[in-house]
């Protein structure tokens, strides 16, 4: 019960220091370069998502490949206590890495549309079409 709630700070925490940063990014940098700013952040959170992706699918596939490497021992029994306590600590890493891999890709696309966003209010400001871009 008291981590939920630290979660829930911690994360609206650190929405408010990025909405800061992306309102310090559009005072002081040049207005005429903005949409490419923008575009670099985005660029960037897709980067990252694709290499969280990566690092997934191969915890994924090494999971897997030692859950295969158990059952296709045909010596060992399935039933004793030494193989049902494996096939449980590899589900449950499996678990976690998804939950957490779920989170993180939450968290990218939530950081994607905070620069857009940004982007948005950039527009508003200015008299401009994303045409103009």
């Amino acid at each position: 019960m008291i981590v939920c709630p630290f979660f829930v700070i911690f994360v609206t925490v650190f929405d408010i220091v990025i909405v800061r940063i992306i309102q310090v990014m559009m005072n002081v940098n040049d207005k005429n370069n903005y949409h490419n700013i923008i575009r670099m952040m985005i660029t960037t959170e897709n980067e990252i998502r694709n290499s969280r992706i990566n690092w997934f699918l191969v915890i994924q596939g090494f999971l897997f490949a030692g859950l295969c490497e158990i059952f296709s021992k045909e010596s060992i029994c399935l039933c004793c206590d030494k193989n049902k306590y494996l096939i449980l600590i590899i589900v449950i890493i499996g678990i976690v890495t998804s939950i957490s891999f779920l989170f993180a890709a939450w968290r990218s696309e939530k950081a994607i549309s905070m620069a857009m966003n940004a982007w948005n209010l950039f527009l508003e400001e200015k008299p401009a079409v994303i045409k103009d871009y």
